[in-house]
């Protein structure tokens, strides 16, 4: 049952000093020039910056040791980020500017991204109305009377769009660093709430899974015989059950393993919010729809325009069959996202 739920699993998922997010950080004299020519400061008011940063990591890191909700996160975070804005403002000007709060948004991606590539006062105005824009056209997206499957396009296109864009403003390296670095402080945001730990556990979550999920990817791609690439799928399973059990306390590391033993169910629950029995139907009518795609898909006698019809249409069977469980809200919401990753995986696989 496991592997017949795979692929609709695999979907229904959208070193500074310390321990976080492994960014290699700049020597300390190339910051305070930075700091000096980015803000018109002296180099005593560069050393004294020095000393908040640190004292501001160091309070980020402990703030991410605490077991809480992403949302209880978030708010604990600004309110440090305020903080120390307020006296860097004093450093700096005795509080007459904010030139480094309005620089770094007092955010740490940003932040971050200033201290560690020093980027240029210019390209971060940019790099912020850039994102602005694009979270504003993602509101307008998202509240608009377009279809879902629609939505999810435009905003798989948008996202693309805005990651070149990033590429383009800061460079390749720099441009690929923000957008993991964001990319994973975001879902280590999901991890604390779905595992119910700590930043700092969730972000160690996060780190393994896209190891292992790009190792799984290469084994996928690999030429390798059907029985020795099941064998590394195993393989690789087990070390990153390992590397969990390694990394994080025991009690986060057990509800990782319920949550993620049946990840299709937890999504139709916490995301759909389907009952129990509602949940164990859909599984039941996903079995016979996987076991039909299975069929169609392994024929030799079926030709690939066929495949695709057939599939198209047992697809569309599946979606009326549960439709009745979810709320007409959230059946919308489902049926958009499935039929976005079957366009998609008809595409991966030369049928579309």
């Amino acid at each position: 049952m496991k592997k017949v739920f795979l692929f609709l699993i695999i979907y229904l998922l959208v070193s500074v000093e310390n321990y976080s997010q492994n960014v290699s950080d700049v020597d300390v004299t190339q910051r305070k020039e930075y700091m000096i020519k980015t803000y018109k400061i002296n180099a005593k008011k560069a050393d004294a910056y020095e000393k908040l940063r640190i004292e501001l990591l160091q309070e980020n890191d402990k703030l991410k040791e605490q077991k809480m909700t992403s949302s209880q996160f978030k708010n604990k975070q600004k309110k440090l980020y305020k903080k120390y804005g307020d006296e860097i403002s004093q450093a700096f000007s005795k509080g007459r500017y904010r030139s480094w709060s309005i620089m770094t948004q007092e955010l740490e991606y940003y932040h971050m991204l200033c201290d560690t590539k020093l980027v240029p006062r210019d390209k971060m105005r940019s790099l912020q109305k850039l994102e602005s824009e694009a979270e504003e056209k993602r509101t307008t997206i998202n509240e608009s009377g377009d279809a879902e499957l629609d939505k999810l396009e435009d905003k798989y296109k948008m996202m693309e769009n805005q990651k070149e864009k990033i590429r383009q403003l800061l460079g390749t390296e720099d441009g690929d660093w923000y957008i993991n670095y964001k990319q994973m402080y975001f879902i280590s945001l999901i991890n604390m709430d779905k595992y119910k730990t700590s930043f700092k556990n969730a972000y160690a979550i996060a780190e393994i899974e896209k190891e292992y999920g790009i190792k799984r990817a290469m084994i996928f791609k690999s030429k390798k015989k059907f029985a020795e690439r099941e064998e590394d799928f195993f393989l690789n399973e087990e070390n990153k059950i390992k590397a969990i059990n390694a990394a994080v306390p025991s009690d986060v590391a057990a509800r990782w393993k319920k949550v993620n033993a049946d990840l299709l169910e937890y999504n139709l629950t916490s995301k759909y919010g389907l009952t129990q029995a509602q949940v164990n139907q859909f599984k039941k009518n996903y079995s016979k729809y996987a076991i039909e795609e299975y069929k169609i898909l392994s024929s030799k006698k079926i030709s690939d325009a066929d495949k695709y019809t057939q599939l198209n249409e047992i697809s569309n069977n599946f979606c009326k069959s549960v439709s009745q469980l979810f709320s007409p809200l959230q059946y919308n919401k489902w049926q958009g996202w499935w039929q976005y990753t079957f366009d998609r995986k008809m595409k991966m696989k030369g049928l579309k």
